[in-house]
């Protein structure tokens, strides 16, 4: 990640500019209600009046625009896992031995009623060291972030085999598509040079599905 140092104290506006030349500033609202895709341009103001002295005019060719709480202002970057793991909203899939997958499967189907027992607001998820998290013990975002194997939901039923696993109006998506994953961060903003295909498709029927 790259950024300049500012004194968070002395910036007073921000603006994201877009591929159609549209603008979201500060002054329009929060940084996670502007647009999140086909950012070319974020400026950072300073000063009394805030209007034509811009710190920093970053250009179109970083990946991703973020606003970091702990800085208190938006910075550039060529990656997003960082923050995405500091938000733990997605879960990240493993792959495992057939007989690993084998007996997390039948623990899966023995120890979570899904077809039709299961409430839309539940889920589990079943891990590569035979953790198993569920709605009962943890909001979403408790959960551990790494090794889900089998996730099940009160909606689609049984999903295995993706790389990302996210919540999302009461019901579980799961993706192989880091741009899937990403909607469900509006702090995260997408520049010209990192997803085109915008927006994405997010059907969780799309994605891999074990046959329970």
């Amino acid at each position: 990640m790259t950024h300049s140092k500012i004194d968070p104290k002395t910036w007073t506006q921000w603006s994201l500019i877009y591929r159609d030349r549209s603008k979201f500033t500060s002054k329009d609202g929060t940084w996670a209600e502007a647009p999140q895709a086909y950012v070319r341009a974020l400026m950072i103001y300073y000063g009394p009046e805030a209007t034509d002295n811009p710190v920093i005019t970053e250009t179109p060719d970083a990946a991703f625009y973020i606003f970091v709480p702990e800085m208190g202002y938006p910075v550039h970057t060529w990656e997003c896992m960082t923050r995405m793991r500091k938000l733990r909203r997605i879960k990240f899939g493993e792959w495992v031995a057939p007989s690993l997958f084998k007996e997390i499967k039948e623990q899966a189907n023995k120890g979570f009623h899904h077809r039709g027992a299961a409430t839309r607001n539940a889920w589990a998820l079943y891990y590569a060291d035979g953790t198993v998290v569920t709605a009962d013990d943890c909001e979403w975002n408790e959960a551990p972030l790494d090794g889900v194997v089998l996730a099940i939901d009160g909606v689609h039923g049984m999903r295995c085999g993706n790389d990302y696993y996210f919540w999302e109006n009461g019901a579980m998506f799961c993706t192989h598509d880091l741009t899937h994953a990403l909607q469900s961060m509006p702090e995260i903003k997408l520049g010209m040079t990192s997803y085109v295909n915008w927006p994405p498709v997010c059907n969780p029927f799309l994605t891999v599905q074990c046959d329970s």
